[in-house]
This record gives structure tokens, C-alpha cells and sequence, in this order.
């Protein structure tokens, strides 16, 4: 497994062939009824594999799977998102406190945004079902923009336009590590090849009380 890149600096890192056949056939399985931009996965068992523990531990120990949403960005299933910041965590239910704002629910889940500083403490990473370019309509990242924060949405764009920029370039069984306060876009596929990604939120610790994760992942047996 050789790492690129660096989570401080660049706000990303690569580990390349990470995920074991036995692992990816289990994501594979999740696959069911995609919707447009994506479908939310509720099992958060398999994001907990051994392998994708050990990959994670060197920048976030004990991590444990909070949230989980598949792409398959193929035939009919194709759209673009501009430049943002994924700011939003995945809760049991809507508490009234200082520590979470900007509250939606989606597909039956509270999301609220919670302080800098559990974003900080989280990891935002995606594991590679199908080989992924350009071409197939890859993400592309600002990186470093995450040393800037939580950013106002005017700034965003301006940002990412000053940053050196990346689209990702994977194959089947490779993990993207990220900060989560990375910016970054979606670019629509040029091709009908099929781009299966899964995101994945790791923290390791409970969110600000009261609130508490939606779901959390448990190691498997």
C-alpha cells in the first residue's frame, strides 16, 4: 500500500489498493436503486473492515463509520456539482443547541452542521468500487483549501480557483483520505463506464452532546 500526498498540507491522502475482494464484493452489494446524486447506505458494518481500519488508524485512531453514501455516476446517472464544502454530520434526531445549525433532513436522517472543531476531528474518505478519471466524471479538489475553514459560500469559487487542483485518478480497491473541510466539485461523466465510489464519514469520538450519531459502525467478527 504506498501513500501519496499529505492530509496536513494538500488536505488529501492516496493509499492505493487497500481494499481486500471479499471487501469490495460486500460494497458492491449495497448497490440497490441508486437514486440521481446518490443513495444514503444505512449497513455501516462493512466500512469498518479490517484492512480499511489499519489504513485509517495513522490519522484517525479507533475510527468508526457515522455516515455513508454510494455514487454510481453511469448511464442515466450523471450531474455535476460546483465548488463547496460538505459541512454536515448525520444525527439521531433535531436537538435545540449552540452546537449544530443549519438543520435538513434527508431521506429520513437529521444532517445539521456542527462546530469547526468535530469536522476537524473527523475524516471524509471514499473507497473506489470501479476505476475513476476524469473521463468518468471524477472529483476534483482545491488542495490546501482546507487550511482556510469553514468558508463563507461566496468565497468558496475564488478559493478553489487560487488552489493547485486534482481529479481524482483511481482504480478498484484504492481509498481517498480527506479533511473534511477540503473543497472540491463533481464533474459529469464523458463516458458510460461505470464509477461506483462510496463516502464515508470516520470520527472516533461521540458529537457534542445531546446529540448523538445517526448510525455508528461496528467491527465485524
Amino acid at each position: 500500500m504506498a501513500e501519496a500526498g499529505s492530509l496536513e498540507t494538500d488536505g488529501r491522502v492516496w493509499l492505493r489498493q487497500v481494499l481486500h475482494q471479499e471487501t469490495l464484493e460486500k460494497l458492491g452489494k449495497l448497490y440497490t436503486g441508486m437514486g440521481q446524486t446518490g443513495e444514503r447506505i444505512t449497513a455501516l458494518a462493512p466500512f469498518d473492515a479490517p484492512e480499511i481500519r489499519q489504513a485509517l488508524s495513522g490519522f484517525l485512531p479507533d475510527a468508526f463509520a457515522t455516515r455513508a453514501v454510494a455514487f454510481d455516476k453511469s448511464g442515466g446517472r450523471n450531474w455535476a456539482l460546483p465548488w463547496h464544502q460538505d459541512r454536515v454530520i448525520a444525527v439521531s434526531e433535531r436537538q435545540e443547541t449552540p452546537h449544530a445549525k443549519n438543520w435538513s433532513r434527508k431521506c429520513g436522517t437529521w444532517h445539521c452542521e456542527p462546530p469547526e472543531a468535530v469536522l476537524r476531528s473527523m475524516l471524509f474518505v471514499r473507497l473506489y468500487l470501479d476505476n475513476v478519471s476524469e473521463r468518468t466524471g471524477g472529483m476534483q479538489m482545491a488542495l490546501g483549501s482546507h487550511t482556510r475553514g469553514v468558508l463563507p459560500k461566496d468565497e468558496v469559487r475564488s478559493l478553489a480557483e487560487h488552489c493547485v487542483q486534482e481529479t481524482e485518478h483511481a482504480q478498484r480497491g484504492d481509498v481517498l483520505v480527506m479533511n473534511m473541510l477540503l473543497v472540491h466539485r463533481s464533474l459529469p461523466a464523458q463516458s458510460q463506464q461505470l464509477r461506483r465510489v462510496i463516502r464515508v464519514d470516520y470520527a472516533n469520538r461521540a458529537p457534542p452532546e445531546p446529540l448523538e450519531w445517526a448510525m455508528q459502525g461496528q467491527p465485524e467478527c
